[in-house]
């Protein structure tokens, strides 16, 4: 499936959650609203978990792969300057690109290694498009398998 913008693609994912993973297991939750992240999850397990998502996507015409806010700051910003350990442990960043149906995944420290000028700026963030070329990709069957496999593990896999 192609997408056109970055609401359509997170929207995606989400479905991908909803209709593949939290139907066929009660303990996965998948929360409606966002702050954090784009995307939260809740296993409702001994223990309990959260998982966080971040969606990204790459437009031509946008000209750049945006985190954070114009002022540099956010928790996008935050989270991957400061690297809490909680969220390198509990978050993934799923990357798509228009003309493209692959789903791109990195953990906090691979994407790290591609902002655009190679450190967080207070202003406006971006991530190198050739991120792409240096993340493992994954078809829709794929990314269902990868979060099944994430959410039951509790870690980044």
């Amino acid at each position: 499936m192609m997408f056109n913008s970055e609401t359509e693609f997170e929207i995606h994912i989400r479905k991908v959650i909803e209709e593949k993973i939290s139907t066929h297991n009660s303990e996965i939750v998948l929360l409606q609203n966002k702050d954090v992240a784009d995307i939260l999850v809740c296993k409702n397990s001994n223990p309990s978990r959260i998982f966080f998502i971040e969606a990204k996507f790459h437009k031509t015409s946008n000209g750049r792969i945006g985190f954070g806010n114009s002022q540099g700051g956010g928790f996008q910003p935050e989270i991957l300057t400061k690297r809490p350990k909680y969220f390198d442990e509990n978050m993934i960043w799923i990357f798509g690109k228009e003309n493209d149906d692959k789903f791109y995944i990195g953990r906090n420290d691979e994407v790290s290694k591609y902002f655009c000028g190679g450190q967080i700026r207070i202003k406006f963030n971006n991530f190198q498009s050739k991120i792409y070329k240096h993340l493992t990709h994954y078809s829709e069957e794929e990314l269902t398998e990868y979060l099944k496999k994430w959410f039951e593990q509790g870690n980044c896999v």
